[in-house]
């Protein structure tokens, strides 16, 4: 017999979800507040996916055999998204950060999909995207937190949203750790709910 939705996304850890990704909301509101430009938009773009997951747990559209109302809602709201992201990428020349963004719309989609119909390669595929985001997103996490300097590498997860690498002689501190720990959060919440 399979588990029930209750078994899998139990209460408490729908709680915690709700509570970790409303602080994930925060810490992403507050970085769309101080920044400007297309760093701005690319932080507002994941505002909307945090609000999206929030809405998920907290209203725990798994328990349906359809799309929920909730679920609905992020999913159209998800679509939309991943047309004004591919549009910010197109006007930036396909910048790794933009197109991180476009999959991780799309992935916020897709979890929206009731489990019944999504195909388990498809699964497989966005998870192991997640596993990856999450593991990137740590490792500038803790080389801000060690205070190295960051490689050009560090666009593709780029915690402030730009597209070009820092400074080589800035150094970033535990501020700096703040955006990717909370985009790995983010991910890990996604990855949770493909998983059930």
């Amino acid at each position: 017999m399979y588990p029930t939705v209750a078994e899998l996304l139990p209460v408490w850890a729908r709680v915690v979800g709700v509570v970790l990704l409303l602080g994930v909301l925060a810490v992403l509101g507050r970085e769309t507040a101080r920044t400007s430009g297309p760093a701005r938009r690319w932080h507002a773009v994941y505002v909307v996916v945090a609000a999206g997951m929030v809405l998920m747990y907290a209203a725990n559209p798994l328990d349906t055999p359809g799309f929920s109302a909730a679920g609905l809602l992020v999913f159209v709201v998800a679509l939309v998204g991943v047309v004004a992201v591919a549009v910010a990428a197109v006007r930036h020349r396909g910048a790794a950060a933009w197109l991180v963004a476009l999959a991780d719309v799309v992935t916020l989609a897709y979890v929206q999909i009731p489990a019944a119909v999504r195909p388990v390669v498809v699964c497989v595929l966005f998870a192991c995207y997640l596993a990856v985001q999450v593991g990137l997103r740590v490792t500038v996490a803790v080389r801000a937190l060690r205070g190295a300097p960051q490689r050009a590498s560090r666009t593709l997860v780029d915690p402030g949203g730009r597209t070009v690498p820092a400074e080589p002689d800035a150094r970033p501190g535990r501020s700096d750790a703040v955006v990717p720990i909370a985009l790995a959060v983010l991910a890990l919440a996604m990855l949770y709910v493909l998983s059930v």
